[in-house]
């Protein structure tokens, strides 16, 4: 389970790394930020995550931004890998 997790995390933070990259390329080249809205004018297939709800706020952020929202979600889980669940 811990390798798992940290297989996760470190998935999740490249993912984050790379799509901030991504965004500061779209922004010198169109002037404007990269959002959820517009991801197909980066990517020629884009591939949304399951966990968030793609409603107007959410379509106005920034990818990194959902994606780092999701490492923190993970960090806030670690402390199931010990089996002691608290609330």
């Amino acid at each position: 389970m811990e390798a798992f997790y940290r297989m996760s995390q470190i998935c999740i933070e490249n993912a984050a790394a790379i799509f901030r990259e991504l965004e500061k390329a779209y922004q010198r080249l169109y002037g404007r930020k990269l959002t959820m809205a517009r991801i197909s004018e980066a990517m020629a297939e884009p591939r949304y995550p399951d966990i968030t709800e793609l409603n107007e706020e959410t379509l106005q952020m920034a990818p990194s931004a959902l994606i780092s929202a999701e490492l923190h979600k993970l960090l806030r889980q670690r402390h199931l890998l010990d089996g002691k669940f608290r609330f």
